[in-house]
């Protein structure tokens, strides 16, 4: 991810750029009609395509991505700054935050607000955040694991 106050720190935020941005297309490379920056335009100019090619953006630094077949979602799960790892369910068109906004800490122990230093107007209440503490998440995993297997055994 970007350095903390350089210029392409802001670039999960700009929708001309991929950085910081899931993409989605089609299996043969072109973009799905129902992306939600799809416009019918016969200008097909690079920055054109990677805004139409979104379908979520401002993430720091996505690891992986799930399907779920019963809810017909994606989720992905991203590393965050200090205890802000993050797992999302991705809406289409959702801001997710980053880097003006996390809620995680900088490794310097102060709150993620970047935009405040670049006296930009960022309203955090837009932010989708389904944050999840994976470690807490891998504890309630084993804990119910091991329930069930006290409950097998008795």
């Amino acid at each position: 991810h970007p350095d903390e106050g350089s210029e392409s720190d802001i670039t999960p935020q700009d929708l001309n750029y991929p950085y910081g941005k899931i993409l989605r297309l089609n299996d043969d490379g072109t973009i799905p009609g129902d992306n939600p920056y799809k416009v019918s335009s016969e200008k097909d100019d690079q920055t054109n395509t990677i805004r139409e090619s979104i379908w979520t953006y401002g993430h720091r630094s996505p690891q992986g991505l799930e399907w779920n077949v019963l809810r017909q979602r994606i989720w992905n799960s991203e590393m965050g700054p200090r205890g802000g790892d993050e797992l999302n369910e991705l809406i289409p068109g959702t801001n997710y935050g980053w880097p003006y906004h996390s809620l995680g800490m900088e490794y310097s122990g102060i709150h993620v607000e970047r935009y405040q230093k670049r006296d930009i107007e960022f309203d955090v209440t837009t932010v989708k955040q389904t944050l999840v503490d994976i470690t807490q998440l891998l504890v309630l995993q084993l804990c119910i694991q091991l329930q069930i297997h006290l409950h097998l055994n008795q």
